[in-house]
């Protein structure tokens, strides 16, 4: 990740430019935390954190999920469960079972 210090015109305060179009605002003065915003899925995101180190932390999920342009990782578990039983997702088979197709070799299971 690199990253880039400008000063913000016209306030002169300094921001950090960082990859995937994450901007980081260090504090302006002691005390106050660090700011991070970003644009994803139409919205406007942000985070904050008392240091550096754990705004960064925070960021290093943000910016894994910008790099691979998936923001559907913060989707609940029940959206996820929805689509596999949705038609769109695993094929269904009869009485609300779902069908898993079985490897040529058989299934290994008993064995």
């Amino acid at each position: 990740m690199t990253a880039s210090a400008s000063p913000d015109w016209p306030t002169g305060r300094v921001v950090i430019e960082v990859g995937g179009g994450i901007t980081v605002y260090p504090p302006r003065v002691a005390g106050e935390p660090w700011r991070a915003v970003w644009a994803e899925d139409g919205r406007r995101r942000f985070r904050e954190a008392v240091t550096e180190a754990g705004l960064a932390a925070k960021l290093e999920k943000v910016s894994v999920r910008l790099a691979a342009d998936a923001p559907g990782l913060e989707r609940p578990g029940a959206d996820l469960i929805a689509w596999y039983l949705s038609p769109g997702g695993i094929r269904r088979a009869g009485h609300g079972r779902v069908s898993m197709p079985i490897p040529s070799g058989g299934c290994s299971a008993g064995r």
